[in-house]
């Protein structure tokens, strides 16, 4: 008899946003010839990186059930009201905008609290009839896991599986800031205690959570974020006649990612006439704050920027494979330290080296180390020589024509969204 499997999760695609694609997979992957699947997001999600047309590739055996949460279109355009558009013209901030960043600490404890009043109605009709045998929720939104819990009540008495991909409270410096900040730890701790069964995406973050809950140490594995490479159409040798191409997809974070090292040493390479202006550009998809752009304008090399805007996740994919360098900038905080953006994940799946800006401890440096793929440049060095000197050798490997062909990584398997859903599948098969 199959066991069936209900999964909830706020964000799914069409969303472009990077946390629809674990329940994605997840729904996709699982054998089908154990699982009955039914997913539950929402019908009109908030998406700061926009929809984006979606085949529904690999769901033709899963139930997906949409239901829509209180409408926050106007908060979202107040939000774009202070993005650089791809002209890299920047739009005026307003008293609106001022009043939006005041409002957002006290939503509570995410937007996804918007979604769960209907949740609640409909899980109360509808619980039952579902009967699940397993909820699988997961993050980074925490509402999910709450939702989660609605369809516990259900007659079927289903296990729950909580997927951790982001601190809650747990070393989140801002969130214990927050004047709810004893709200969010008394539901993290809920939440961690009642679990059946927790994943966490790395083994930091695993032994982080460990210490801090010691009773959850015998209910927990690692699955990390990953890449599904049918993602990916066939990925090409780049043109040598084609400038030097350095792409960045995502958000700066309000400026939590700073751009500013990087175009600091391409300066300075540029002023040692190390490199050439017109050699190389610098492509940037997703959501870009104005109160950032007055800073780089300053630089020389700002110049070579090219604001693409928002693009859909199949355009970005296609960019990443197309460009030379994939350049990520890590935030400098513990909570990001010890986990990996699902970005690092992406890139890897489009074959093209990295280079990533980040403290010295994060946990994509050993990756990066481990099988390869790129360059570190530590964030914290106040002085500009290292940096100077492993970007001066992706000049030097350009020129050479050295980084026109795809990346030939050995151990990507660990990072397949087919292998990670095996992986899930051995806690489902226990549960």
């Amino acid at each position: 008899m199959k066991k069936k499997v209900l999964i909830i999760s706020y964000s799914f695609p069409p969303s472009n946003a990077p946390a629809a694609q674990r329940p994605y997979t997840i729904a996709k992957y699982l054998d089908k010839d154990k699982y009955e699947v039914t997913v539950i997001t929402c019908g009109n999600q908030d998406a700061s990186l926009g929809l984006s047309t979606f085949e529904s590739k690999g769901l033709d055996k899963v139930q997906v059930i949409k239901i829509n949460a209180i409408d926050l279109s106007k908060f979202r355009k107040i939000k774009k009201s202070s993005m650089v558009d791809k002209t890299m013209s920047e739009k005026k901030g307003s008293l609106k905008m001022r009043l939006f960043n005041v409002l957002v600490p006290f939503v509570f404890p995410d937007k996804g609290v918007f979604w769960y009043w209907n949740m609640l109605k409909y899980a109360r009709s509808n619980r039952n009839i579902l009967a699940p045998d397993i909820v699988f929720s997961t993050s980074p939104l925490f509402s999910n896991h709450l939702i989660a819990r609605l369809f516990l009540r259900a007659t079927s008495s289903p296990k729950h599986i909580v997927d951790f991909r982001d601190f809650h409270w747990t070393v989140n410096d801002s969130r214990q800031k927050e004047k709810t900040s004893r709200l969010h730890h008394f539901l993290e701790r809920q939440i961690l205690n009642r679990a059946n069964f927790l994943t966490f995406i790395t083994n930091r973050m695993r032994d982080i959570y460990v210490s801090s809950y010691p009773d959850i140490s015998n209910k927990c594995a690692v699955i990390y974020n990953g890449f599904d490479q049918a993602d990916y159409d066939r990925i090409d040798s780049i043109s040598e006649s084609k400038k030097l191409t350095f792409f960045y997809a995502g958000s700066f974070y309000g400026g939590r990612r700073d751009p500013k090292h990087f175009l600091r040493s391409l300066d300075t390479l540029l002023s040692r006439k190390l490199i050439k202006s017109d050699e190389f550009q610098i492509e940037i998809a997703g959501n870009f704050e104005t109160q950032n752009i007055d800073e780089l304008t300053q630089f020389k090399s700002f110049k070579n920027i090219n604001f693409l805007g928002a693009l859909s996740r199949k355009r970005v994919l296609e960019r990443a494979g197309a460009s030379h360098v994939l350049w990520m900038i890590e935030v400098d905080s513990k909570e990001f330290q010890n986990s990996v953006p699902l970005k690092f994940f992406e890139y890897l799946g489009a074959r093209r080296p990295i280079l990533s800006h980040s403290n010295s401890l994060a946990h994509s440096n050993e990756i990066i180390d481990k099988i390869n793929c790129g360059w570190w440049i530590d964030t914290t060095d106040t002085s500009d020589e290292k940096s100077c000197r492993i970007i001066e050798s992706i000049f030097k490997k350009y020129r050479d024509h050295e980084l026109n062909e795809p990346l030939n990584i050995s151990g990507l398997e660990k990072y397949s969204r087919i292998s990670q859903t095996h992986q899930f599948e051995e806690y489902f098969d226990k549960a």
